[in-house]
């Protein structure tokens, strides 16, 4: 009786990976075929478009592009009551559109993801015209944006940063109003990602989608880090820095965070998935070990505690057994120590061995209350930590110093009281709906990092990344609460 109760709590979760992890396979037409029907649809505009033979079509114009996948998606409902009328045809449409939308939307964060260290402006620029031009796309199509609290909280902040530059209060217009800008594409990818993940199939792709990019890019980092030379990216380009890089990230703990973030997937995916917990574990602890290669002390200590806290989280929800739990714990930290011995453990041992290795941290921290203090309801204005810190620096090593490795502490510092409460409001928002999807747990680790370091500030394209898995974190619970 307990491990069906186990089983039942299993199909209740927000995420499972693929039909097939009960023991259900779906029959799919292949993803080439989708892929092929939907470029000749948009490239011909269905006047080319030969049979379809996933649905038994015919070269009839009745029988083109989506109306014959929509008519093929009929005859499989059989005689159903509704299955062939009109607006029926039409929902089949809107469903197949929006599984491609959210999909070109986690093209849009990998390729933001990877030219994210390119110096100059293009690259930045090229990423915000895609999400921005995506977002009116779906606003054209739905005629509504719906209003969600999150996107409330994130549109006063980009509120706030105007108001900052046209009353005054910041020290630098412009840079002020570029950080509205980076905000304004926060609320683009969070209100996207909110509003084309309600569907639980979409979310499960996407995320795969996800793990598998992060993988990749994993066994590439852990590449690069021992033998592309400081400041090159993938062996080739320059970065314009003289760090070690870790594919295309050049700080080693923007990268921690952008694993933290990803790990527990493949952490609920060994749970969840029997039949792939091998192929899930060797996945997370390729994860780690990449982290472990880049040398970051609190993403080390972030992950693994994540590989600990997800199977007690699954074991206490009642998702896992104890045993299940168990041979997760055991497969990932196995795992991980092989692959750990491969990328080296001298690094990150060496970092750990340091004496009063937050002590520089600590000196920003101060300062950045004193900033608090001195306009504590304004603040200096967003983007502009940089410009005022140097009247308020405790000390002077001669070294430019661009962030205030805090993201709390700076953006009270940049936005003030009111902006930190704003920011505070947003990850309180989604505290419960990370314990009940347990890959949510990873976002939290990130904010918990943007104590002591910057994943939010610099990179965007990184921060965009970050919005967008909590847009599908809140789409989750949202559709959790509503069945």
């Amino acid at each position: 009786m307990k491990q069906g109760g186990i089983e039942q709590r299993r199909r209740s979760r927000c995420i499972v990976f693929g039909d097939d992890r009960l023991g259900v396979r779906s029959q799919r037409p292949s993803g080439f075929s989708r892929f092929r029907d939907l470029l000749l649809r948009r490239l011909f505009m269905e006047r080319f478009v030969g049979p379809d033979n996933r649905v038994g079509g015919t070269r009839n114009r009745a029988t083109r592009g989506w109306n014959a996948k929509a008519a093929g998606h009929a005859e499989e409902q059989g005689q159903q009551q509704g299955c062939g009328s009109q607006s029926h045809l039409e929902r089949v449409w809107h469903v197949d559109r929006v599984k491609w939308s959210l999909m070109l939307l986690a093209a849009i964060l990998f390729l933001g993801i990877l030219t994210m260290w390119v110096p100059a402006r293009w690259g930045l620029s090229a990423f915000q015209i895609a999400v921005f031009a995506l977002a009116a796309v779906r606003i054209v199509q739905r005629k509504h944006v719906a209003v969600h609290p999150t996107i409330v909280l994130l549109g006063v902040a980009v509120v706030w940063g105007l108001l900052q530059a046209l009353a005054g209060w910041t020290v630098d217009r412009f840079k002020t109003l570029n950080e509205v800008l980076n905000w304004t594409t926060y609320l683009a990818v969070f209100t996207l990602a909110l509003d084309l993940g309600r569907d639980r199939r979409r979310r499960e792709r996407f995320l795969n989608a996800v793990l598998w990019f992060e993988t990749a890019l994993a066994a590439i980092s852990m590449l690069t880090v021992f033998s592309s030379p400081p400041g090159i990216v993938f062996w080739i380009f320059h970065a314009g820095s003289d760090q070690r890089t870790l594919g295309p990230f050049v700080y080693y703990n923007q990268y921690a965070a952008f694993i933290e973030a990803v790990l527990p997937i493949a952490l609920v995916g060994a749970i969840l998935d029997q039949k792939r917990r091998v192929l899930y574990s060797v996945m997370g602890a390729l994860l780690l070990a990449s982290v472990v290669a880049g040398g970051s002390r609190a993403g080390t200590i972030l992950c693994l505690a994540e590989v600990v806290a997800i199977p007690l989280v699954a074991l206490a929800q009642g998702i896992a057994s104890r045993r299940g739990a168990g041979r997760v714990l055991l497969a990932s930290v196995g795992t991980l120590a092989i692959l750990g011995a491969v990328a080296g453990w001298d690094v990150i041992w060496k970092r750990l061995q340091e004496p009063n290795p937050y002590a520089v941290r600590k000196d920003f921290l101060l300062s950045s209350l004193e900033m608090v203090r001195d306009r504590p309801l304004t603040g200096f204005g967003l983007g502009t930590w940089s410009e005022v810190y140097p009247g308020f620096a405790r000390f002077d090593d001669g070294l430019f110093a661009n962030q205030a490795h805090s993201d709390w502490a700076q953006w009270a510092a940049e936005g003030g009281i009111p902006f930190f409460l704003l920011m505070a409001a947003v990850v309180s928002g989604v505290i419960r709906p990370a314990f009940r999807s347990l890959w949510g747990l990873g976002l939290l680790a990130v904010f918990v990092h943007c104590l002591i370091d910057y994943p939010m500030q610099q990179r965007p394209a990184l921060a965009s990344f970050f919005f967008a898995l909590l847009g599908i974190l809140t789409a989750c619970e949202g559709r959790a609460a509503s069945e």
